[in-house]
């Protein structure tokens, strides 16, 4: 429930992201949302597009932050810390193929 699809206010093109705080804040990368601008259209699991504008990126890092907006309460992914990662942990990545 925490991936979300990023779209442009064409709804076209986009990527993904993933949700990691209750307020609606996903991290992306800059790739994504770059053609877009400052604002966009997100898609979530529940079936339902919910407006987001930009916070913050980096392009040199390619990373992004977005905020959804229009829910009091997203579904969250806690993120992990890097400094207890060990060589054969099990590790996930999350995306949006769809898109």
């Amino acid at each position: 429930g925490a991936v979300v699809a990023i779209y442009g206010n064409d709804r076209g093109g986009g990527g993904s992201g993933v949700l990691y705080d209750e307020a609606g804040l996903a991290l992306t990368n800059h790739h994504v949302v770059a053609a877009a601008g400052t604002e966009g259209w997100a898609g979530l699991a529940d079936g339902k597009l919910y407006r987001w504008r930009i916070v913050g990126t980096d392009p040199g890092g390619d990373v992004a932050i977005i905020q959804l907006l229009g829910k009091d309460k997203f579904p969250i992914a806690p993120l992990g810390n890097s400094d207890t990662v060990r060589v054969g942990d099990f590790a996930m990545a999350m995306g949006n193929p769809f898109v």
